[in-house]
């Protein structure tokens, strides 16, 4: 019985582990509430790219991106995957915050 415990607490501090080291959890948050600003900004942003492709063919090549991220996109209304570039997405998400934030 211990064991299941035991199991269930390490199957639960994993999962949680696993979806907050994928990112800024306020960020994806809030791209889930503004699903048409995030696709904006991913497509414009330098920070950001939305590729389909496998990730070795990332301009600069998978080291410099982390990722994938899937999004929903509004439009098609199908999962895209999203890479941020190392080293400029955590700014580009503050501004994308704050933008937010200064809206409400």
């Amino acid at each position: 019985m211990t064991g299941w415990i035991v199991g269930g607490i390490v199957f639960v501090v994993l999962l949680w582990w696993k979806f907050h080291r994928a990112g800024n959890p306020g960020f994806w948050a809030l791209t889930r509430k503004h699903p048409e600003a995030a696709i904006h900004l991913f497509h414009t942003d330098p920070a950001w790219i939305v590729h389909g492709g496998p990730a070795e063919s990332l301009p600069g090549g998978k080291a410099g991106w982390v990722g994938p991220f899937r999004v929903l996109d509004p439009l098609s209304n199908n999962l895209v995957k999203v890479y941020g570039k190392t080293g400029e997405m955590d700014a580009s998400e503050a501004r994308f915050m704050e933008s937010l934030q200064q809206k409400t």
